[in-house]
């Protein structure tokens, strides 16, 4: 009788055992994954700041061959003629003229920080359609403009490419955290789900 005891303790013990070393390895794995996420939610930051120093640079040198303010007037300007309004130059001068822009800032928020992203991607288009209108005549400036273009257009490209890896790992993360029998844990613990950038 007592050898059939030990026995059944012994098979308790091994298999709770086996169930903490389950648990212990998802949260491993879930940590793993959170690394991953923060590195790429940094990286997505870096790029959202390049990217508004690549905008802030063509606008400088816009700003020595002509007043934007101006181009608020609609007599001045036939914008029948550009796929803008007078309202989009009105907003990039908004935008343009707060400093604080310039400085980085870390989003932990990643649905603020790819919708910011995206309403620069509008603000490099209505410079676009300026450049259209805008004789550069220095060279090293119209060089300026199509570097700081071209880095924009390899910013949004990497952007893409960080979001991606972002998704995966938050699947990744995700199927650790909905492990079964293990979900009511990190339930008690509120350890909650992490969300895809849409």
């Amino acid at each position: 009788m007592r050898d059939e005891i030990l026995i059944f303790l012994i098979v308790i013990g091994l298999i709770f055992i086996s169930y903490i070393t389950y648990v212990i390895i998802s949260f491993v794995f879930m940590g793993a994954f959170s690394k991953k996420l923060d590195v790429q939610n940094k990286t997505l930051n870096i790029l959202l700041y390049q990217k508004v120093s690549a905008l802030f640079k063509i606008i400088e040198i816009i700003n020595k061959y002509i007043n934007l303010d101006n181009y608020l007037d609609k007599s001045i300007i036939n914008y029948s003629k550009l796929n803008i309004s007078s309202n989009d130059v009105k907003t990039l001068l908004e935008i343009t003229s707060n400093q604080d822009y310039l400085k980085y800032q870390e989003y932990k928020d990643t649905s603020l920080l790819v919708s910011f992203f995206t309403s620069l991607d509008k603000y490099f288009f209505i410079v676009n359609e300026l450049l259209k209108l805008i004789k550069i005549s220095n060279k090293e400036d119209l060089q300026n403009i199509n570097l700081n273009l071209s880095i924009n257009d390899d910013i949004s490209s990497r952007f893409i490419v960080t979001t991606q890896l972002f998704n995966s790992n938050v699947v990744g993360y995700n199927y650790w955290r909905n492990l079964k029998f293990t979900k009511f844990i990190k339930r008690m613990f509120k350890v909650a789900e992490k969300k895809q950038i849409l």
